[in-house]
């Protein structure tokens, strides 16, 4: 019960209201819940409210929602009223409190305590509420991951959770079988069966039921036991348990029978901030076992970060049990500090001392590692936000100079995101890749850029679902009122700016369903406005335009961070974009700033003459300089800051243009193995993993660095000489590469075991005979050509190459042969990467001399089109003409004589 006789009339009556008002609630009415309403009702200003509340919060009276506005109610009512033992003091959103009222507890309550549940484990965590919460009863449920990732842990989270969503009752057990146990299935396929079933007697029946080690099985064992556990198991009587597979990669009888898998990062992969808190509770684990207080110094601490866990996380917990070992027996004063002495071997031997680090080696308490992994960072920001927003709204501070400071502390912010806090989640890549996509629309309704790292620290807000504002809850209806206030300060004093953020926002929202609240929009408002306002326009508007993906985008974000002003416009040229699309780009962006001069900076070819394709445009003096580097941008960049005319900014870059070099000539030149893709180098690093697993098992380690591009840069690398540079072993590619002075092995010759003697020979200096046939054997497993298919490609592989397979069928039947076992291979990787281009958009749209082979090969044109059209419904895709000519390369290379199209090739 409340201590109601030390409150004020005032307080007491507030009291009351919310006594009646709790008593009563319906979640569809939340307006009496708020501080305006309450101040409304019993006439007292809003500010006293929310003293008077933030008060009753302290005492533990209240449950507050953090959203907006604040909603607040009084604990003890509201858990009588639905005969609720526990709440939490606070939530972040109203559905979360009416879980707890509707089930006792909320729903991911158990996932909350692991680690990085709501980061590198976002995607796993879903997958495993999926599992449990499937209709009707729920789905077996894979998770894979190295050892020590976590999924034993995680299995039994997933248990916990459905426990908390009544799916099971309380009393359900969870049983673990380690799969080793099992060995080679016996004679007549019972092995496993008769096994499983003397468990399931001698009373390891559960409501679930988790197989550690299911990959470690033999085939046949792994078949047997899925079999068993699918068919069998509901029939013998025993109650059927839900199923969790742990495994460290997924072997092919899971792949294709279980729906819901789930990954598991490996440590190194996990980004800085869950290390830290990995860290700290280990530590705290170790503090509160042996009763002693536990520091670490500032080196210790950067050395377990820094260490490479080959068994992750179940390594670092035992790395820091072994430090406080050792460091207990040290200890004399009642505490004991880790150092580096008392680190294990293997940690202080591989980790290097950053020069600095001997200034920073004071020793950290546990309440100090708490800080650092903490949400400090945001914290600040917003304090920082806070303070120059109360000067603003004072008329102390005019809004261009409320926007300049808190752009300046949101840079600052930026690189914390972009270099401290990392992501190794592939999907970040495809979220970064819709950021741009907005930014690029905003650039054509509004002529507004952003820097890249804007973007990249936009798509990582969407990734974590905005967890800038999860960790920056309003915490006071003050803080709500003055941010309610700053925002619409900013709307009425930078009008086009908050329109802008408005509309960037709303986009966001639409494609990726992820809210940002008004702190949010003031951000990306300043930015406009400091970026964009009508006394930061230069006399030389500059473009940076550069072949690649990315390339004139890093130019430019570098020199306009050193610049302290954004100054140069990015355009990134893709190597199949007409100069022509650029063109139309740049006129867009010029549509409204005629009346000026412009200076646009070139890496190469074809664009070197873009000056003449924009001559049509009225009152604009252009200028272009080619071979543009990043330090000659700064110096440009230099020049125009200083109001240089356009004129002398041509020949000063003219006259400092020069060519400086060194040469570092090495006895021995490093062994590389290239992996190369016509789908990008990300892909074609996917293509390596799967050689890397099958190098993995092996004792003697190959000491050659693993590189991987895109069909393109592998071509311009080859045309420089740069590949005589080094010792390349061999090559895989999933295309033809042309000459060249080393083995290449095509990816399908991999997959049907027919170009092994060229990697045999590459990898003679490393592996003996008995070593490659092991190896061999690995490949035969790694590289499926679902594998291979599942890497090359972000779309489902079973249903791709099940399309794919009724389309060369059907080709097949048409041209009244069969194709060669290897070009069916060729033509199943290559028509998979073909229909995620069309997907994403990014055909090739150049084939050498297109309309000939249209003209001459017109009845292939119309089979092709004809075979694909099921695929083309599938997608909705079309299939160009420029595409259709790769695909008739492939089989013109391959086909069999006896064709009665063979007149055709």
């Amino acid at each position: 019960m409340a201590n109601l006789q030390k409150l004020n009339p005032t307080q007491q009556e507030l009291y009351n209201y919310l006594e009646q008002q709790t008593g009563q609630v319906n979640f569809e009415v939340l307006q009496p819940f708020t501080t305006q309403e309450m101040g409304a009702v019993l006439h007292i200003s809003r500010n006293t409210v929310s003293q008077y509340l933030n008060e009753f919060f302290k005492e533990g009276w209240m449950v507050k929602i953090n959203t907006r506005p604040v909603y607040y109610f009084l604990r003890e009512t509201l858990s009588r009223k639905f005969n609720v033992q526990t709440l939490d003091a606070e939530y972040e959103d109203l559905q979360f409190l009416q879980q707890d009222l509707n089930h006792g507890r909320r729903a991911d309550s158990c996932f909350a305590g692991v680690i990085g549940y709501h980061l590198s484990l976002k995607s796993a965590v879903e997958k495993c509420r999926v599992a449990v919460e499937y209709p009707p009863t729920g789905l077996p449920l894979v998770l894979a991951g190295e050892k020590g990732t976590g999924k034993r842990l995680l299995a039994g989270k997933t248990w916990e959770y459905a426990k908390e969503k009544q799916v099971v009752p309380a009393e359900s057990r969870f049983s673990e079988l380690d799969c080793a146990m099992w060995g080679a299935a016996e004679p007549g396929g019972t092995g496993f069966a008769a096994s499983f079933k003397r468990r399931l007697e001698a009373g390891t029946g559960s409501d679930f039921l988790y197989l550690h080690g299911f990959d470690q099985l033999e085939s046949s064992v792994q078949a047997e036991a899925v079999r068993f556990l699918t068919a069998v198991l509901p029939e013998l009587g025993a109650k059927y348990p839900r199923l969790i597979f742990g495994v460290q990669t997924v072997p092919p009888s899971l792949k294709n029978s279980v729906p819901v898998q789930a990954e598991l990062l490996p440590l190194r992969s996990r980004s800085l901030l869950e290390k830290k808190r990995l860290i700290y509770r280990f530590l705290m684990q170790e503090e509160q076992r042996i009763g002693r207080r536990v520091q670490v110094t500032g080196q210790a601490y950067q050395m377990l970060m820094q260490y490479p866990y080959e068994r992750n996380v179940g390594q670092l917990e035992q790395v820091i049990r072994t430090s406080c070992t050792n460091a207990y027996s040290r200890s004399r004063d009642g505490s004991i500090c880790i150092g580096l002495p008392v680190l294990p071997d293997a940690v202080f031997e591989s980790c290097l001392l950053l020069p600095e680090a001997g200034a920073q080696n004071h020793p950290l308490t546990l309440d100090d590692l708490r800080e650092d992994c903490g949400f400090e960072k945001e914290h600040r920001l917003l304090e920082e936000i806070r303070e120059q927003g109360r000067l603003y709204l004072q008329g102390s501070l005019e809004c261009a100079g409320f926007c300049t400071r808190m752009v300046h502390q949101l840079e600052e912010y930026n690189n914390y995101i972009l270099f401290q806090n990392k992501i190794a989640d592939e999907r970040i890549k495809g979220i970064e890749q819709g950021m741009l996509r907005i930014s690029e629309r905003i650039h054509e309704l509004y002529g507004v850029g952003f820097p890249n790292s804007f973007i990249l620290m936009l798509a990582r807000w969407v990734y974590f679902g905005n967890v800038f504002d999860d960790a920056l809850p309003e915490d006071s209806a003050e803080v709500q009122q003055l941010v309610t206030d700053l925002t619409e300060a900013v709307r009425r004093d930078a009008p086009y700016s908050f329109a802008v953020a408005s509309d960037l926002l709303l986009m966001v929202q639409n494609t990726t369903d992820v809210h940002f609240s008004s702190i949010g929009i003031l951000m990306i408002s300043a930015f406009v406005e400091v970026l964009h306002r009508p006394g930061n326009k230069l006399p030389v508007q500059a473009f940076i335009i550069c072949h690649g993906y990315a390339t004139a985008s890093s130019i430019a974000d570098v020199c306009n961070k050193m610049l302290h002003k954004y100054l140069f416009n990015a355009i990134d040229m893709p190597y199949d974009v007409p100069v022509s699309e650029i063109v139309s780009q740049v006129k867009k962006i010029l549509y409204f700033n005629e009346n000026r001069d412009v200076l646009i900076l070139v890496d190469l070819g074809s664009l070197e003459n873009i000056t003449e394709l924009l001559d049509d445009l009225p009152n604009v003096n252009l200028g272009i300089i080619n071979n543009v580097s990043t330090a000659m941008a700064l110096s440009v960049g230099s020049h125009i800051l200083d109001g240089m005319p356009l004129a002398e900014v041509l020949e000063n870059a003219k006259n400092a243009s020069q060519i400086r070099y060194k040469i570092l000539e090495k006895a021995r030149k490093e062994d590389v193995i290239l992996f190369v893709s016509e789908s990008g180098s990300n892909v074609a690093a996917k293509v390596s993993e799967l050689f890397m697993h099958s190098l993995n098992h092996l004792n003697t380690k190959v000491n050659a660095r693993f590189l991987c591009y895109d069909v393109q840069t592998y071509e311009q690398l080859r045309q420089s000489g740069h590949w005589n540079t080094c010792n390349v072993l061999f090559a895989a590619s999933t295309m033809e590469l042309g000459p060249a002075d080393f083995p290449v092995v095509a990816v399908e010759d991999i997959i049907t075991q027919r170009g092994l003697d060229k990697i045999k020979s590459g990898l003679s200096g490393y592996l003996t005979e008995e070593e490659f046939e092991h190896f061999k054997q690995n490949l035969v497993n790694q590289f499926s050509l679902e594998n291979v298919v599942e890497s090359l490609t972000i779309l489902n592989a079973s249903r791709v190459l099940s399309l794919v397979a009724d389309m060369l069928e059907e080709m097949q039947r048409a041209l009244g042969s069969h194709f060669q076992p290897k070009t069916v291979v060729g033509l199943n990787l290559h028509i998979s990467c073909l229909i995620e281009r069309l997907v994403k958009k990014e055909e090739i749209k150049s084939y050498r001399e297109l309309e000939r082979f249209c003209e001459e090969h017109r009845d292939f044109v119309a089979l092709a089109r004809r075979c694909f059209a099921n695929i083309a419904e599938q997608y909705r895709i079309n299939l160009p003409d420029s595409e259709i000519g790769y695909i008739y390369d492939y089989i013109s290379h391959d086909y069999s004589d006896e064709s009665p199209w063979k007149n055709e090739f």
